[in-house]
């Protein structure tokens, strides 16, 4: 099996690629196109997170890729982390309601 194709079971009914394109460092202004270039390479699984601050940038490659596809949403698996906050860094923790909130607003981009 080649392994852009290759998945992992996380359950009885749902496989995640076992090679996914991940976009830490990647800029808002270039993720629109490093997304859908992935895409159409034959990555499935995108790899994003709110502490990246590229969502909305990668949701929109991921559209665009869509739309040259062919593919439908149900085909790309992507994955998110939520950033609880840290003290360290300046920023203040937050709270279970934010975190959720962030977590639906991800959703949307």
């Amino acid at each position: 099996m080649a392994l852009m194709t290759r998945t992992f079971p996380l359950n009885d009914s749902v496989n995640i690629p076992a090679v996914g394109f991940g976009t830490y460092l990647v800029s808002s202004e270039d993720a629109p196109t490093a997304v859908r270039s992935a895409i159409e390479c034959g990555y499935r699984h995108i790899d994003t997170a709110s502490g990246y601050r590229n969502e909305a940038a990668v949701g929109e490659g991921i559209r665009s890729a869509l739309a040259t596809t062919g593919l439908s949403r149900k085909d790309i698996f992507v994955t998110t982390k939520l950033w609880p906050g840290n003290p360290a860094w300046g920023d203040a923790p937050r709270t279970h309601e934010q975190t959720i909130a962030d977590c639906e607003a991800s959703l949307d981009k």
